[in-house]
C-alpha cells in the first residue's frame, strides 16, 4: 500500500471539509448580518407606528387640519412650533422611507398616507415660505408626500380632507409635492 496516496487523499478531504466550512460560516454571517437589518427595520416601523397613534401627535395633525392655508402669517408661535412638530415628524419618516429603512407602502397605507396629503395640502404655503428664509426645509416630507401622491392616484384611492378631494385640489392648484429625485436635481442647478 502507497502512504504517499493516501495521505494526499486525506489532505484533500481535509480540504474540503474546511472550505465547506468556510463557505457555511460565511453564508451564516450573511444571514445574520441580514436578519439583524431587518430585525431593526421592524423596530423601528414599530416605534414609528406607535409615535403616529400618539395623542401628542394626533391632537396637532387635528389642529393642522382646522388652520387656513393662506393664513401662515397670522399663526401663533405655539401653532407653528406644533407644526414644525408634525413637519420633523413626517420629513424623518420620508427619510427613512427614502433610505428604504421602513417600507413604502407600509408608510403610506397605515403610517401616515392621507395624513401625509392632508399636511402638505394645508402647510405647502407654511414650507415654501420657510425655504424661503431656511433653505433647506421638509424637503423629505415632500418626497413621502409625491410617493404617497403618486400611489393613492395610481390606485383610485380617495384622499379627502372635510369633503375636499386633494388628488383633485393639489393638482388644480399646481401644488403636487416634488419626487425624492425631482428634488435632488433641484440641487444640482
Amino acid at each position: 500500500m502507497d502512504w504517499t496516496l493516501t495521505w494526499l487523499t486525506v489532505q484533500a478531504i481535509a480540504t474540503c471539509v474546511l472550505a465547506v466550512g468556510i463557505g457555511v460560516t460565511i453564508w451564516q454571517v450573511i444571514v445574520t448580518k441580514g436578519s439583524a437589518k431587518r430585525n431593526a427595520r421592524a423596530q423601528l416601523t414599530i416605534e414609528f407606528f406607535w409615535k403616529s397613534r400618539g395623542t401628542d401627535i394626533v391632537d396637532k395633525l387635528r389642529s393642522i387640519y382646522k388652520l387656513e392655508p393662506r393664513d401662515f402669517r397670522k399663526w401663533s408661535g405655539k401653532t407653528r412650533h406644533e407644526i414644525d412638530y408634525v413637519i420633523n415628524w413626517l420629513d424623518t419618516l420620508g427619510f427613512l422611507v427614502k433610505e428604504e429603512l421602513v417600507d413604502e407602502q407600509l408608510s403610506e397605507e397605515v403610517f401616515a398616507g392621507v395624513t401625509t396629503l392632508r399636511c402638505w395640502y394645508k402647510l405647502v404655503h407654511y414650507i415654501t415660505n420657510e425655504r424661503d428664509d431656511r433653505g433647506v426645509y421638509a424637503e423629505n416630507f415632500e418626497g413621502l408626500a409625491r410617493l404617497t401622491f403618486d400611489h393613492f392616484e395610481s390606485a383610485g384611492i380617495p384622499a379627502k380632507l372635510f369633503g375636499i378631494n386633494l388628488l383633485l385640489k393639489l393638482q388644480k392648484k399646481n401644488m403636487i409635492p416634488r419626487s425624492f429625485n425631482e428634488i435632488k436635481n433641484s440641487r444640482t442647478k
